[in-house]
C-alpha cells in the first residue's frame, strides 16, 4: 500500500461498503483540501472500489485512494460479503 498523505487523501468516517450495480465505499467523506465542503451529516459514495484494506486503512476506487475512519456498524460484515462474493 502506498503512503497517504492526510493533507491530500480524502478521510471517510463512518464507512461502509454497499452494493449497487458494483460495491462502492459509502461514509462521511472529509477532502482535507476542502474542509466544510459537506455537512458532517451528509453521506456520500465513491466510484466503484478496486481495492479495501481494512488493516492499512486504505481503499482505493477506479478514480482515487481514500484513508479509513472509523467503520460504521455494518462495515464488517459489508467488507466480508464483498471479499467473498460467493458467501463464504
Amino acid at each position: 500500500m502506498p503512503q497517504l498523505d492526510p493533507d491530500v487523501v480524502t478521510l471517510v468516517e463512518d464507512w461502509t461498503v454497499e452494493e449497487y450495480v458494483c460495491p462502492m465505499l459509502v461514509g462521511r467523506f472529509r477532502d482535507p483540501r476542502k474542509p466544510g465542503s459537506l455537512p458532517a451529516d451528509c453521506l456520500s459514495f465513491s466510484t466503484p472500489l478496486e481495492l479495501i484494506s481494512v488493516e492499512a486503512k486504505a481503499a482505493r476506487s477506479l478514480t482515487q485512494w481514500y484513508r479509513l475512519g472509523e467503520p460504521s456498524p455494518l462495515a464488517e460484515d459489508a467488507v466480508h460479503i464483498w471479499s467473498f462474493p460467493d458467501g463464504r
